[in-house]
């Protein structure tokens, strides 16, 4: 984990009202498109929410962090980069300096994983929270100048072990619920114990 998530289902409005709910208030006004999207992959363009001088901003970016140090093709980035492991995310060349500077938050309303129910056949599960609760992922993002296709903005989902839901896989991401967001995305705070922290019991699981 993670492969596949789900965005949220808010709009502009939704996501400010969300935001403002603890405090943080959005500053910029692009009108990015929000749609219902069933299934972001790796690669693919979603939706994070990041510091930015007094108060934060929703922007887009690609899910398969480059760092900012690789100068080369954007298809000659081999490194799978699409998920950071918590326990290492502070000391990695590919993310520390992203840890350290550049925190975000991926809104999601759930995602899936694959489970193993032998031979060839592998079952699809959905989880979500069990009471709807809004959740964010703990991520981070870069900037990176390729020499093929320019300025890529880009981001991690951080993973950790998967306490609860080790039935499903031996990963989890890190959601962070409306408590934490704020302390998240500001750089200058602590998060070690978000980072060590397992995924709690109050989850619904179910096969796709």
């Amino acid at each position: 984990m993670c492969g596949r998530f789900k965005s949220g289902h808010l709009d502009w409005q939704g996501y400010r009202a969300l935001l403002e709910s603890v405090s943080l208030q959005i500053i910029n006004d692009n009108r990015l498109n929000f749609e219902d999207r069933e299934e972001i992959r790796p690669t693919d363009d979603a939706v994070i929410v990041r510091q930015a001088p007094q108060g934060v901003e929703l922007a887009k970016a690609r899910w398969w962090l480059i760092p900012f140090f690789y100068k080369g093709a954007l298809k000659e980035w081999k490194a799978t980069t699409f998920n950071a492991k918590a326990e290492t995310i502070k000391t990695a060349p590919s993310y520390r300096e992203a840890f350290k500077h550049r925190r975000c938050l991926v809104p999601a309303s759930g995602w899936w994983e694959w489970k193993d129910e032998g031979g060839s056949r592998k079952q699809r599960y959905w989880v979500e929270p069990r009471d709807r609760a809004p959740m964010m992922f703990g991520g981070v993002w870069d900037r990176a100048e390729t020499s093929d296709r320019g300025t890529i903005e880009s981001f991690s989902i951080v993973t950790q072990p998967s306490g609860a839901l080790a039935h499903l896989h031996n990963r989890a991401p890190l959601v962070l619920w409306s408590s934490d967001w704020a302390r998240w995305i500001d750089c200058g705070e602590t998060v070690d114990d978000l980072l060590a922290r397992e995924p709690e019991d109050r989850f619904l699981v179910g096969p796709d």
